[in-house]
């Protein structure tokens, strides 16, 4: 089970991704997003990193992750992305909130290259031809030990990525009070964003704040 800040940073890199693609094309659905997050976790595993830290199983149409689609519906009902998958004011905020950390961090770092490089890749694909893409690729299935085996050979609900129990190295971008904060920007209003809105004013006023006493420490 992921922990709260594990889970911050999937929603996080979520974004980074549908970021990236809407440069080159559109996430086009909820085959292309699970495809791309799949891939992103797969560069990860070989290297050794939690990229993400989504458990993907086999399903129908290939890899799938029911807790993405779970992060994906919450986002949507935050109004942090739209029904559209592309991010609101409220998605960008989030981001631009934790850019300045991200060069801090080689972790962090290497996951955000990852996620660009998925993207610049296979960001103009649409999700059935990832689809087909995934089926062929002989990936590392963690319920047969690490065995590389084609996807399309995998076994229907076998675990293919458990990120929990495979001993990758986490991200260590985010502290308890970026947490917190992450998770204040999840809990407002859309209109609380609004730069004329003094909660607004407010709550960057603190953000940066703390931001400050972070680095001083």
């Amino acid at each position: 089970m992921r922990t709260r800040a594990q889970q911050i940073w999937d929603y996080i890199a979520t974004l980074k991704l549908f970021e990236a693609v809407d440069k080159i094309g559109s996430v086009d659905g909820n085959l292309k997003i699970q495809k791309l997050v799949f891939l992103t976790e797969l560069e990860g595993v070989r290297a050794h990193l939690a990229a993400m830290h989504l458990k993907f199983f086999r399903f129908t149409y290939g890899p799938y992750s029911k807790e993405l689609a779970n992060d994906v519906k919450s986002l949507i009902e935050h109004g942090i992305i739209t029904s559209t998958k592309r991010l609101t004011k409220k998605g960008q905020f989030i981001l631009d909130y934790i850019a300045p950390e991200i060069p801090h961090s080689t972790k962090a770092s290497e996951a955000f290259s990852i996620i660009e490089n998925v993207s610049n890749q296979y960001g103009k694909k649409s999700g059935p031809r990832l689809v087909d893409l995934v089926y062929k690729m002989m990936v590392p299935v963690y319920e047969r030990g690490g065995e590389l085996v084609k996807v399309e050979d995998i076994d229907y609900f076998t675990d293919i990525f458990v990120p929990s129990a495979q001993g990758l190295e986490d991200v260590d971008v985010l502290n308890a009070d970026m947490v917190a904060d992450i998770e204040q920007e999840l809990a407002l209003p859309l209109d609380a964003l609004n730069p004329t809105n003094p909660e607004y004013q407010r709550n960057v006023t603190a953000a940066i704040e703390r931001l400050r006493q972070v680095v001083t420490a």
